[in-house]
């Protein structure tokens, strides 16, 4: 395991015991791709006007994303993961500082279709079928012919394992079938950076398990670069090549851990040593902040 602190903590940030890398394991940022990197965060810190005060959601995080990587971001509530992930995807605009991808503002890769973002609620229409909903995108815009675009959506749905649920509507399938939908959707205009938000946390665990099988095998074969928020630590370890840990009040990067575990990843792994050190590695880290005097969102 590899760690770098970014920020002071008031609790050690030793190795845990860990025994060092595993021969196999995931790759450092750097060494994904020698180009830019695929998001580049610098310096930035965003504020939400309160009627009695100024809320600081995040501050002066700096942060690069490679090609190819699978970044996972934990915290406790209200430390601003899911507002550094809305950043990322241009729906708001930082307070200061500046975020780019490929070189592009946020926005401007949003509207290029660089982009892909799942949310919690896989917020499907429920007049729509499976095929339909992962088509929507396309059709909005307006990405080759009405057959062309079913054909893709037919890719997706079979790539997510429900080929043969494409004429299926959502009040039809279950939670994790939606939520499959919901990624077959994100991927529908090949974005180039993938971006999700807690979108397994309301599923039980065998359920969100098998789905995390299944993110990784798609990541396996579409290698699109994925940033993951989470609060759940053992999910951050068995899917990402790097972890990064947020404190709160104000939201702020504390540490980032190199995830060094052999890939193709199995259930399996969630019986090994080194995945649980480091777990419990990452659980100190976050118990190493320590919690805000007052309450919060998360915005």
């Amino acid at each position: 395991m590899t760690e770098r602190s970014l920020a002071p903590t008031t609790a050690s940030t030793s190795e845990s015991g860990l025994s060092g890398p595993i021969s196999g394991g995931a790759l450092s940022p750097a060494s994904f791709g020698s180009g830019s990197p695929a998001v580049k965060i610098e310096a930035v810190s965003k504020s939400f006007p309160l009627p009695d005060r100024t809320f600081v959601a995040l501050e002066n995080v700096t942060l690069d994303i490679a090609e190819g990587e699978f970044l996972s971001v934990i915290g406790p509530s209200g430390c601003g993961k899911s507002t550094l992930l809305r950043l990322v995807a241009g729906l708001i605009e930082p307070s200061s500082g500046s975020l780019s991808i490929g070189g592009e503002t946020p926005v401007q890769a949003r509207r290029r279709g660089e982009l892909g973002f799942v949310f919690q609620e896989p917020t499907l229409l429920p007049w729509r079928t499976a095929l339909e909903n992962v088509t929507l995108l396309t059709e909005v815009a307006k990405r080759g012919t009405k057959a062309e675009r079913r054909e893709r959506g037919r890719e997706l749905l079979e790539l997510v394992g429900l080929g043969d649920f494409i004429d299926a509507h959502p009040g039809k399938l279950s939670g994790g079938m939606q939520r499959r939908v919901g990624i077959a959707r994100a991927l529908a205009l090949d974005p180039r950076i993938l971006l999700l938000d807690e979108p397994f946390g309301a599923l039980d665990e065998i359920t969100r398990q098998r789905m995390n099988m299944e993110l990784l095998r798609i990541w396996t074969q579409q290698r699109t670069t994925t940033m993951l928020v989470t609060h759940n630590v053992g999910e951050a370890v068995f899917l990402s090549d790097r972890v990064l840990v947020m404190g709160t009040r104000p939201g702020r990067l504390i540490a980032e851990v190199k995830i060094d575990l052999p890939r193709p990843r199995r259930l399996e792994l969630l019986q090994d040593e080194q995945f649980f050190a480091l777990s419990a590695h990452l659980t100190g880290l976050l118990f190493s902040d320590p919690p805000p005097e007052e309450s919060g969102s998360d915005e």
